[in-house]
């Protein structure tokens, strides 16, 4: 009974953990483009140069980053680009720790971290859009059980 739930949980649980993972920043990247305004005059308000470029520059890497997270395609990069992200906004604009709010915010920022550190080095888990090896998905071309052993130099649909 345990070995069916554990396969079911290999194979399922990385799409769920990316799926959790990525929603937060596709919400608030659609957040920051729908108000536009208020995301820019924030970001002004902290005394950061160039607030629309930044705005501008923030939608990018939560919008993409969460994309490439959440379809597995380019997922170690997206989880890299989210974790300097959020790191970069946790010392930006949560470090008021007289604040008990900022500093949850700030602790928040390190939690996610660490999630996205995980699928930055252990790829994005089966159901990824990633290389496909022998008609199969897998976690990467460094990490699945075809190219463990690094034999495969191509990765094509073998029948």
């Amino acid at each position: 009974m345990m070995h069916s739930q554990n396969g079911v949980l290999s194979k399922y649980g990385p799409l769920v953990a990316r799926i959790l993972m990525a929603i937060l920043f596709l919400f608030s990247g659609i957040g920051k483009v729908t108000g536009f305004a208020g995301t820019v005059g924030y970001i002004d308000s902290v005394g950061i140069p160039m607030a629309t470029v930044v705005a501008v520059l923030a939608i990018i890497v939560e919008l993409a980053g969460a994309l490439f997270l959440l379809i597995g395609w380019q997922g170690r990069l997206g989880a890299w680009l989210l974790f300097a992200y959020t790191g970069l906004a946790a010392v930006l604009f949560h470090t008021n720790f007289a604040d008990q709010t900022q500093m949850v915010m700030f602790l928040k920022n390190l939690s996610i971290m660490g999630g996205l550190l995980m699928f930055a080095l252990k790829g994005t888990g089966p159901l990824s859009v990633g290389c496909t090896c022998c008609g199969k998905y897998c976690l990467d071309c460094k990490n699945c059980e075809q190219c463990k052993d690094r034999t495969y130099t191509t990765h094509t649909k073998q029948s």
